[in-house]
């Protein structure tokens, strides 16, 4: 993991002060708990953070994600948990912090990709040159055909979602995950109280989707189903909201080293995070 403020610093560990710092702004921001950000930490790439009288007052997290592009594997960085200190806002703290990622991210990666919290947020990351490149749709329910059945997995189900998510994934530009990322993020849904469950027919799992907070957040079915009036309903929350979309804010890209973000618009997300 590498530090970045004005003198570099490498192979930060967990145990830093500086990154305790960061990550407890991290809590107070997005109100995680202790077990989901224990999950989440694990596999942070890089840090950069802002400094006022030796407390970090600003921070950015970056991840690494996967994506397969006309076939060929490429790692990209993924900076999340943009944050200050509400007393420390709009004082340039956030600009300096992801400024300061750029030229050292490019080292290892040609892209940074960013899920904006909300859509007022867009014309903030327009500045840096981040453009819009793809958009989530959440859902708060399913719907199920006839015929098929709901059952509830569990965290040591990796491997079947693993398969599943390889089997859906035939497009030539798409996120990618190995084994180990799928079962980081399926610790992290559990973590944060969430659930794991499969679609199944005629005994064989054909699918499955991710519920956190009541919404479906990664949903993979591998079968051509039509969705219509004469399905079940499936309810997978107690909002009885059945299959209500919510339209959330996507990713922006930022080109690092001066390459056209054409080759991957268009990219095939299920979830970032």
């Amino acid at each position: 993991m590498q530090l970045y403020y004005n003198n570099i610093k490498t192979n930060i560990s967990i145990d830093d002060p500086w990154f305790r710092q960061a990550r407890d702004l991290y809590k107070r921001t997005f109100k995680d708990s202790d077990k989901f950000c224990d999950v989440v930490f694990q596999s942070i790439k890089a840090l950069s953070i802002g400094v006022y009288n030796n407390q970090v007052v600003s921070c950015a997290f970056v991840r690494e994600k996967l994506l397969s592009i006309d076939g060929i594997f490429q790692k990209v960085a993924f900076m999340f948990g943009v944050a200050t200190e509400e007393k420390f806002r709009n004082q340039g703290f956030s600009r300096k912090v992801i400024e300061n990622s750029f030229e050292h991210l490019k080292k290892e990666y040609d892209y940074l990709l960013l899920c904006p919290a909300n859509y007022e947020l867009y014309g903030f990351y327009s500045r840096f040159g981040f453009e819009p490149l793809t958009f989530f749709s959440y859902k708060k329910g399913t719907i199920v055909p006839n015929g098929m059945n709901i059952i509830e997995g569990t965290i040591n189900d990796a491997k079947q979602v693993y398969k599943l998510f390889l089997a859906e994934n035939e497009s030539l530009v798409a996120q990618q995950r190995s084994l180990d990322q799928t079962k980081t993020r399926l610790r992290e849904v559990f973590a944060d109280n969430g659930k794991l469950f499969f679609i199944e027919k005629d005994d064989e799992k054909i699918g499955y989707f991710l519920l956190e907070d009541g919404k479906i957040v990664s949903e993979h079915v591998n079968a051509d189903i039509k969705y219509d009036e004469a399905c079940d309903y499936i309810i997978v929350d107690s909002s009885k909201n059945i299959v209500e979309k919510d339209r959330c804010p996507g990713v922006v890209v930022k080109s690092l080293n001066g390459n056209s973000i054409e080759g991957i618009r268009g990219i095939r997300f299920y979830e970032m995070w």
